[in-house]
């Protein structure tokens, strides 16, 4: 992770187009078989995409999504975050589908970053990680503060750390202890402080963005997922 230049992390812009792609699904129980779904994108950001399928895709579906730019094809590989009937509030058909991209193959990297920049994106994406919406509490014991304690929120997760709402801000390189409390079972994990940021809009809550890395390494990508889906996070934000 890098520190955000003049200390505040904007979200990622969504840019509204239309460009022909094509959405392939993996059959699980059936070896071999796929589906093919040809569509329209509705928006686009660096984190994923919005697209209108005939039919509706169970959320955590795997896909791969081809992208026709004016560069050339650019083959991603995506997951379905949530889907919504927008038919009776659009009078079009078709039902929309959030995906966020799991993995860029290396090979499709310079295109997909010439389709972002073409739309306006100002900065290749430099995220090594995929981050997602996760809304718990917080509780973090700070190293070298004897035993001191601050509660915040967390506000998302990848497989490498989390991202944490804290009252006060935390320098880089600030190691913690951390229990998250989630629905579940309570998460607890060792991280350093890799970046902060003030909130550019104060709220009344938690003043300061940290970005947490998490110091025994990278969970498991199932691992992540599986918290995700257990928190309900993705019905949220039909963006």
């Amino acid at each position: 992770m890098m520190a955000p230049e003049g200390g505040v992390r904007e979200p990622s812009p969504r840019f509204l187009v239309a460009l022909p792609a094509k959405v392939t699904v993996a059959d699980h129980p059936v070896p071999g078989a796929h589906r093919v779904f040809t569509a329209v994108t509705a928006n686009i950001s660096d984190g994923g995409m919005a697209l209108d399928l005939q039919e509706a895709l169970p959320p955590w579906t795997p896909v791969e999504v081809q992208v026709e730019a004016a560069g050339g094809t650019v083959v991603l590989e995506a997951v379905v975050l949530w889907h919504e009937d927008l038919s009776r509030l659009r009078g079009s058909s078709g039902i929309r589908h959030g995906f966020m991209l799991s993995q860029i193959p290396p090979g499709a990297r310079q295109g997909w970053d010439g389709l972002l920049k073409g739309l306006g994106h100002v900065t290749p994406s430099t995220r090594r990680h995929t981050r997602f919406p996760l809304d718990a509490r917080a509780v973090c014991a700070l190293e070298g503060r004897g035993g001191a304690h601050l509660e915040g929120r967390v506000e998302n997760v990848s497989c490498g750390g989390l991202g944490l709402l804290l009252p006060e801000r935390l320098p880089a390189g600030t190691g913690l202890e951390l229990e998250v409390l989630t629905r579940g079972e309570h998460l607890r994990m060792a991280g350093r402080v890799v970046w902060s940021s003030p909130l550019p809009v104060r709220t009344g809550g938690p003043a300061f963005r940290h970005g947490v890395e998490r110091e025994a390494g990278d969970w498991p990508h199932d691992f992540v997922l599986d918290m995700y889906l257990q928190e309900g996070q993705w019905r949220v934000g039909l963006g």
